[in-house]
């Protein structure tokens, strides 16, 4: 059983950890335990050093650390054991760790890089999917298009985002790419979110006729196609979505 407090430490003997000095230091501590769990600094099933020991490499508080610890627990990226001690838990799933992913990145600011990742993964998992897909998949997805349609035509903008989220996420699990698949699970919730914020600026501005040009394509097998097609409806979204920002900023 490794014990963290004897391991991965640096030339002077020290953890990995940085002493806090900002005023949110339960947050601090949280976030610096965290980055070194998801890093596998930690590796799952080492035993944490002791409340004292954390207190101290950290400079702060053993209330501090108490607070952040809690907060892992609830995570359940750490687990206590009685008259043991506390260790990283062994299994750590993707909706676990997608609780991880700051709110921040749903700023305005950083929709490009949510673009852009969709743009990358989506229409490069284009061959694969095509490759894997099966006829099942083709009535699903054309189902989603439909829900879609239905949604569009009651101007019901928040379900026509879910289908429109769903008909994305199943081409990704079309892939059978466990790497592609459990990704686009941990960033779920920051995915699902803006899809919702497009859908609300864009309402279903050439959605549909996209996503039944793309089932058309995958149904073709025409990898080429449908990927070209997948990313002018990614940065072309993109394109519409910055353009209102810039407009609202100069009103």
């Amino acid at each position: 059983m490794t014990d963290i407090s004897s391991s991965r430490r640096d030339g002077d003997g020290a953890l990995p950890i940085v002493p806090i000095r900002k005023i949110n230091s339960t947050n601090e501590v949280y976030n610096q335990m965290s980055r070194l769990i998801l890093n596998r600094e930690w590796l799952p099933g080492a035993k944490l050093p002791s409340e004292n020991e954390l207190a101290e490499q950290f400079g702060v508080s053993r209330v501090t650390v108490r607070a952040a610890i809690q907060k892992l627990k609830a995570l359940h990226l750490i687990e206590s054991r009685v008259g043991s001690g506390t260790y990283i838990s062994k299994a750590q799933s993707a909706s676990t760790l997608s609780g991880l992913i700051p709110t921040i990145y749903l700023g305005g600011s950083s929709m490009y890089d949510i673009f852009q990742y969709r743009d990358i993964i989506e229409t490069g998992s284009m061959p694969l999917a095509i490759q894997n897909q099966t006829p099942e998949d083709i009535r699903e997805l054309s189902d989603y298009l439909k829900k879609m349609q239905d949604c569009a035509d009651q101007d019901n903008a928040r379900e026509f985002a879910e289908n429109d989220f769903r008909f994305h996420m199943k081409i990704g699990k079309m892939t059978k790419n466990a790497l592609i698949i459990e990704t686009n699970q941990i960033l779920y919730h920051v995915l699902r979110q803006a899809m919702y914020d497009v859908v609300t600026k864009m309402r279903y501005r050439n959605g549909l006729a996209y996503h039944r040009r793309i089932i058309d394509a995958i149904r073709e097998r025409d990898a080429q196609e449908a990927g070209a097609l997948m990313h002018e409806h990614i940065t072309g979204n993109y394109s519409y979505f910055d353009d209102r920002k810039e407009d609202g900023e100069k009103s």
